[in-house]
């Protein structure tokens, strides 16, 4: 039998790792979900979140921006964004686990 501790790290390990790789491929077929964090990082007067796509001959970035009513705009950039995502992916992930572990052992 595990202590509670290390279940408790492995259930974070397990979030954060599943958590990442739901945000890397996430944001590979969606980027525009980047904009739902444009709820926390886009103030007065830049209120309008918006996604810009950046190709180039080696690779394709996404960049957050925040605009204003007559179109300046505040960049925000990619990080902060994907790591919010991250983060929501994670918190998820990890209010699961208890539940799936308490279904897998009255079935096992």
């Amino acid at each position: 039998m595990q202590k509670p501790i290390g279940d408790l790290a492995q259930g974070l390990l397990t979030a954060v790792i599943l958590g990442t790789l739901l945000t890397i491929g996430s944001t590979s077929l969606l980027p525009g979900q980047a904009r739902l964090t444009g709820l926390l990082f886009c103030a007065e007067p830049y209120t309008d979140p918006v996604v810009v796509r950046d190709e180039t001959a080696r690779a394709i970035n996404f960049t957050l921006y925040c605009t204003g009513e007559r179109g300046e705009r505040h960049e925000i950039g990619w990080l902060r964004p994907s790591l919010t995502l991250g983060a929501a992916y994670a918190a998820l992930i990890g209010a699961a686990i208890p539940f799936v572990r308490r279904r897998r052992s009255r079935s096992g």
